[in-house]
């Protein structure tokens, strides 16, 4: 059974096996983020993308609470 567990692949960012001289050079703590971290995906946004995007959401926003309230009036709902 311990033959299994030694054939898994590392999972990049989730799982993998530390050799022990790792692991006392970190006085044997055993703090999962010491060993393993999710990839960091660094992305470069604008302020000005940003900006963008955020108006387009205030947008479609604003489209849907306009269909939304023609919805109650259609209804008799008081607005």
């Amino acid at each position: 059974m311990e033959d299994r567990w030694l054939s898994v692949d590392e999972i990049e960012g989730v799982a993998r096996w530390g050799p022990l001289s790792e692991i006392e050079e970190n006085d044997f703590n055993l703090n999962i983020a010491r060993y393993v971290q999710k990839p960091f995906e660094e992305g470069t946004t604008t302020v000005e993308e940003v900006l963008k995007d955020f108006q387009n959401k205030l947008a479609a926003l604003e489209q849907a609470e306009e269909e939304l309230e023609a919805l109650l009036i259609k209804e008799d709902f008081e607005v």
